[in-house]
């Protein structure tokens, strides 16, 4: 399922691939097929387009109206999914009358944090779904010929999500707004969350017989990460694995090496003459010590609370522009925009301290060039 996007490149690279596996691939353009029904939906639901999610993610609300009426069944996936495993063992799964089969999202997530999880679902916290029966809607296996006798059921949790703009995963909740009260669950091996928070800290051996979920708006690959390394043995048996990857990775590394010595440069300048001062919470003070080689007569503002950060702003301009603020905030974003409503620059008077700590420290490498690349 596609729309107008897809190159004819990206076209004949799934052709080659399903041939080089003795496969069929059909495309089916959901704005050719049914535009009034998607047009209808990006206009009720204007948000999903201005989220991190694509309106392709609204494309599975519209599978009834796209795949031919003898097609009785169908198993969807996202795009951002890595298939270790026989997907006939998924088929299998008997639906019964139920309209779907998916994995809660409880059991999907390997670094599950049960309260996070369920406060970012507005479903949840309205106590409409409860927390066990929300699901993941990355893995779908789908009754289409119960879903045609009630095209209506879908319709209805569009118009809902559309009357309640805190619902913010838009195809997800207008699914579980229809069906999680009554579904078939699925084992958690047919979706297993590999979220960028802490894999690197964990790097879990792959296991077999596992669909992995590659979720997070920016995705990062690590060789040192045991299910970076399954991701990417994986794509070298693709035909996007190819001279223009190559290419692309080469002109990624070249551009990666520029900035970093315009970023040295930058900062050499930064500090010229200037006395170094620091900003984190008080748990993290020791740490920064260590990581920034602190010495004695070098101010360090504890972040406590809300009132910090008079503190900082005073202390900053108190220096008249002879120090430079290291802040290491995980808030660094909503501070940033504080201080410069204050009147202060960013690389004059602070900078972002986690933009000068490496792997050791615990921050991973920025490897998103090579998702471009790919």
């Amino acid at each position: 399922m596609h729309d107008n996007t897809l190159s004819d490149g990206n076209r004949k690279k799934f052709l080659q691939l399903a041939e080089r596996y003795e496969q069929q691939i059909n495309f089916y353009n959901v704005e050719e097929i049914c535009p009034e029904k998607i047009s209808e939906i990006k206009n009720l639901i204007p948000g999903a387009e201005e989220s991190r999610f694509t309106a392709g993610a609204l494309y599975r609300l519209v599978i009834v109206c796209v795949l031919p009426e003898e097609i009785e069944k169908a198993i969807y996936f996202d795009s951002d999914m890595l298939i270790h495993a026989d997907i006939k063992n998924l088929w299998d799964t008997d639906l019964g009358e139920k309209f779907i089969a998916a994995v809660p999202e409880s059991e999907a997530d390997i670094i599950c944090f049960k309260n996070l999880t369920a406060a970012r679902h507005y479903l949840i916290t309205s106590g409409r779904v409860k927390f066990e029966n929300y699901f993941n809607s990355a893995v779908l296996v789908m009754n289409l010929k119960k879903l045609r006798t009630s095209k209506n059921i879908l319709d209805e949790g569009i118009k809902f999500i559309a009357e309640h703009t805190e619902c913010i995963y838009f195809d997800q909740d207008i699914l579980n707004y229809c069906f999680a009260g009554d579904y078939v669950k699925l084992p958690n091996n047919f979706d297993r969350f590999v979220p960028d928070l802490r894999r690197h800290e964990l790097n879990p051996m792959p296991e077999q017989d596992r669909i992995y979920h590659y979720t997070g708006p920016n995705p990062t690959f690590d060789f040192s990460d045991n299910l970076s390394r399954l991701y990417l043995e994986y794509f070298t048996k693709t035909t996007w694995f190819d001279i223009d990857f190559l290419k692309n990775i080469s002109e990624g590394f070249h551009k990666f090496n520029a900035e970093q010595k315009d970023f040295a440069t930058a900062i050499s300048a930064v500090v010229s003459g200037k006395t170094r001062a620091f900003c984190a919470v008080p748990e993290n003070i020791e740490f920064l010590k260590q990581a920034f080689y602190i010495r004695d007569d070098e101010e360090i503002i504890p972040y406590e609370s809300p009132e910090s950060l008079k503190k900082l702003v005073k202390s900053i301009k108190k220096s008249h522009g002879k120090n430079i603020f290291f802040i290491l905030l995980t808030e660094y974003g909503d501070i940033r925009e504080t201080l410069q409503s204050d009147g202060l620059e960013e690389w004059t008077h602070f900078v972002n301290a986690v933009d000068f700590l490496s792997d050791a420290h615990g921050i991973p490498f920025k490897s998103y060039f090579i998702v471009q690349a790919m």
